[in-house]
């Protein structure tokens, strides 16, 4: 009796070292990392893109891949696919600026798929700095905060859940996609103007429904719900951005 319990140990032994192999490699949606999808207008240095590229850090969307084993997965080509999101509130560039860095390069947005293709580096990683807009208007006419302020579009109070997010062929999951903008008096340029702006927002944010306020997705920069100091500070570094040379050009898919 011994030894057949030895034997099937052994046998359970193998069929789970069989079956980790098997899984080995492949993308694992629960162990993957796939955080908020931004599309905003233009980069700030926390991209690693454009003029003044910095870390792959928010608010760009950073995917890691991971399989069963917790092991990151390398060469995997990884996949949004917008095609399940509204049009008009999210729209997607279809050049983008992330063509210019040294990380494998997006091709070209393709329309008429409404998806966008990197492949992930030895660590499992994908940093992508999304460009895109909103034809979602809300005037701040129509919000007592913003009495005797100069006119402007808030955008869209919520983001949207429809990019799906794949990795190998692998679905890891349908992501939150919010829109933002930099170029908040929308004269194709960012700078200090822009930046008054985004305080008003911060205002806005805190001063709440009740308040005539609220919250808008175009100056939450890092996605996390609510728009404050932190997302000041990426502004700044928009602006520096600018500076740099980055331009604010978005030929949006239909």
């Amino acid at each position: 009796m011994t030894g057949l319990v030895r034997k099937a140990t052994l046998l359970s032994a193998c069929g789970l070292l069989l079956a980790g192999a098997a899984m080995a490699g492949i993308p694992h949606a629960g162990n993957s990392q796939k955080p908020c999808i931004i599309l905003m207008d233009l980069p700030n240095s926390t991209n690693n893109v454009g003029a003044n590229p910095g870390v792959c850090g928010q608010p760009a969307l950073k995917v890691i891949v991971r399989d069963a084993l917790n092991l990151p997965v390398d060469n995997s080509d990884v996949v949004l696919d917008f095609s399940a999101c509204p049009v008009g509130p999210i729209q997607v560039d279809s050049v983008q600026v992330d063509n210019l860095v040294s990380w494998p390069g997006i091709p070209n947005s393709r329309c008429y798929s409404k998806t966008l293709l990197k492949t992930s580096n030895a660590l499992g990683e994908v940093c992508f700095s999304l460009e895109g807009s909103s034809t979602t208007s809300d005037p701040s006419s129509g919000h007592s905060f913003y009495t005797g302020l100069t006119l402007r579009n808030l955008g869209p109070s919520a983001g949207v859940v429809c990019c799906k997010v794949y990795a190998s062929g692998n679905l890891l999951g349908t992501q939150l996609v919010i829109v933002n903008k930099y170029d908040l008096d929308a004269n194709a340029t960012v700078n200090a103007g822009d930046g008054s702006y985004h305080l008003d927002a911060q205002g806005a944010d805190l001063a709440g429904g009740g308040g005539g306020g609220g919250y808008w997705t175009f100056g939450d920069y890092n996605c996390d719900g609510t728009v404050n100091a932190g997302d000041g500070s990426l502004h700044l570094d928009a602006q520096g951005n600018e500076l740099a040379g980055e331009v604010v050009s978005l030929q949006l898919c239909p």
